[in-house]
């Protein structure tokens, strides 16, 4: 098929491509910052939370806070309790306790910023601080990716590749390009990290709550001793009491482990190498970029019209090849029906010999016809009239044997003929595969008829030309071996055996005074003469070795071995029918009689 109204796409092709690489390119810059956005997103996540999960500490530093507000819930519960109490043996020393009490609770509420943990709060900003350094390094990584990479080699993909399979290599390229450097930074960054919350001491926070739970349990451990054993000594003391004062005395047994551990943990140095996991490309996500704006058709349009061009030409040259063997098979068929001629004419002439009308001139088909009369009065031979009768068996097989010839021909060349036709599918997938060839190493606007050219050494247009390469091929080994086989067995033959007629019959007549009989020789001589020259004429050589010459098996097939005086072993003596040979090839070799 050929594509309709595509005649300047030659012409849009060159200026189709530039723009497609600029849109290409745009996308492929779009799509870098969107995943170097997913190595941030990823790789930040990753720090918060090996940040929390590989510090020294864990979350004891956030326990400090805590801790406090327990202990503060344990003061308002424990006032509450003694408030709403209605016996009380001693309502003095409960008064004062709860003073006590309460008046710690109003200093915690000094301090407590009422904005949840500030611990905690301490712990994230030190963490988001790494983060923020991990970011300004990742957009470093990505301008200068962005400024250094060279996009073109991604163009074959982001254009002929789809979904994810398009975007692959550039998550490589990335990868390959910053997941070192990254990685360092990411260590780095990881491990300041870690020292800085793992140091109570440079940690203002976490300091100031850790001294003020330690000064609390110490005012804890004194309310006990005085006023909490004054109220116990008391008799009468209630149960509920009693209940309530152990309040206490549990909240002083907690904070003090609490308070001894912290107190280690600030007598040791932080870690020289904390431990830093590592970011690998595993850890990293990406997801699709967002949809871009590639507009492939125009280009992949003017890259259909080059394909069908491409496809054309391979079919104008399949069609010239069939068009030369359906040449030599005509040839072939020339050849047999002028032999078929020089046969008829010689049996017509023989029929109505020339001697009738007393002359000897060489038979053409402008020959006036004989005088009846004349003819009926020539007298009869017998082996004249089996020559005759030869010529005309000679000249019916020849006809069969052509018809069989062009028929068995005819078969071999209708499969060349039968061209499948290309459907858009055909052409679209020839196109793309132009495009992925385009992409991996485009041309220069001047080059692109050379890389066209070279496109058709390439599948699809590779395959399509060796399937009717093959086709071709084996048609031609059929066609030489069919007619080579026809020229040998049929054509060839008769000539060689019409030889021989001239050798065994033509010369017993030679022996005739008879003019008729005279005649009638000549014509038999004038035709192997013209059958010789008809050959001669296609390029096919006679092989006629002459007497003494030396015997050559490759041109000549002995018939009969013999000793004769004059002639040394291996020598020619006769040569019975002649060989025929085209260039090299020997079609038939002459029958010779050679001394021995």
């Amino acid at each position: 098929m050929v594509v309709a109204d595509f005649g300047a796409q030659r012409d849009t092709l060159w200026p189709g491509w530039l723009a497609l690489r600029a849109s290409a390119g745009e996308a492929l810059h779009k799509g870098a910052s969107h995943y170097f956005k997913c190595i941030r997103q990823e790789a930040c996540n990753k720090l918060a939370l090996d940040a929390l999960v590989s510090a020294r500490l864990g979350q004891k530093d956030e326990e400090v806070y805590n801790h406090l507000v327990y202990l503060m819930e344990t003061y308002h519960k424990v006032v509450h309790l003694f408030e709403t109490q209605t016996e009380n043996p001693a309502p003095e020393l409960v008064a004062g306790l709860c003073d006590v009490l309460s008046s710690r609770l109003r200093q915690f509420e000094d301090v407590a910023s009422g904005q949840g943990n500030p611990v905690a709060k301490e712990k994230r900003g030190i963490i988001e601080k790494a983060i923020l350094h991990t970011t300004q390094q990742i957009e470093a990584l990505e301008k200068a990716y962005i400024s250094e990479q060279d996009f073109t080699p991604l163009h074959k993909h982001i254009l002929t590749e789809n979904n994810d399979a398009q975007w692959q290599p550039l998550q490589a390229s990335i990868l390959e390009s910053t997941l070192p450097t990254l990685q360092g930074h990411y260590k780095q960054n990881l491990h300041r990290c870690l020292t800085s919350i793992d140091d109570l001491h440079t940690r203002k926070t976490a300091s100031y709550y850790t001294d003020l739970l330690e000064r609390e349990w110490e005012v804890l451990g004194i309310i006990i001793q005085i006023q909490v054993r004054a109220i116990e000594s008391v008799s009468g003391t209630t149960d509920e009491t009693a209940q309530t004062l152990t309040k206490l005395r549990e909240a002083y047994q907690q904070t003090g482990p609490i308070v001894s551990g912290f107190r280690k943990l600030m007598q040791k140095k932080p870690q020289d190498t904390p431990p830093t996991p590592s970011i690998e490309a595993e850890d990293l996500t990406f997801s699709a970029p967002p949809p871009g704006e590639l507009d492939i058709q125009p280009f992949i349009t003017a890259l259909i019209w080059e394909a069908d061009k491409i496809f054309e030409s391979l079919r104008e040259e399949h069609l010239e090849m069939a068009h030369n063997l359906r040449l030599n098979i005509d040839d072939e068929i020339a050849l047999a029906m002028e032999i078929i001629s020089i046969f008829e004419k010689a049996s017509h002439g023989l029929a109505t010999p020339l001697s009738l009308h007393e002359h000897s001139e060489p038979l053409t088909e402008n020959t006036a016809a004989p005088n009846e009369e004349a003819a009926a009065n020539l007298p009869e031979n017998p082996i004249l009239s089996g020559i005759t009768e030869t010529l005309e068996i000679k000249i019916e097989s020849l006809r069969e044997s052509l018809d069989l010839f062009k028929s068995n021909s005819a078969t071999l060349l209708t499969s060349l003929s039968e061209i499948p036709p290309l459907t858009e599918q055909d052409l679209q997938a020839a196109a793309t595969q132009l495009l992925a060839a385009w992409c991996a190493t485009p041309p220069e606007a001047e080059a692109i008829a050379d890389f066209l050219t070279q496109s058709r050494q390439h599948d699809p247009f590779h395959t399509y030309s060796e399937k009717f390469a093959k086709a071709l091929e084996s048609c031609a080994s059929k066609t030489e071996k069919a007619t080579t086989r026809f020229k040998k067995e049929t054509l060839l033959y008769e000539i060689s055996t019409y030889e021989e007629i001239l050798y065994y019959s033509v010369s017993r007549l030679r022996e005739s005074e008879l003019p008729q009989i005279q005649s009638a020789v000549q014509i038999l001589d004038e035709t192997f003469q013209a059958l010789e020259t008809l050959l001669t004429s296609k390029g096919i050589t006679v092989l006629r070795p002459a007497p003494h010459d030396p015997f050559n098996g490759r041109e000549q097939e002995v018939l009969a071995a013999e000793e004769q005086e004059g002639f040394t072993k291996g020598e020619i003596i006769k040569t019975m029918t002649s060989g025929y040979k085209m260039g090299d090839q020997v079609i038939l070799r002459a029958n010779v009689i050679a001394a021995r």
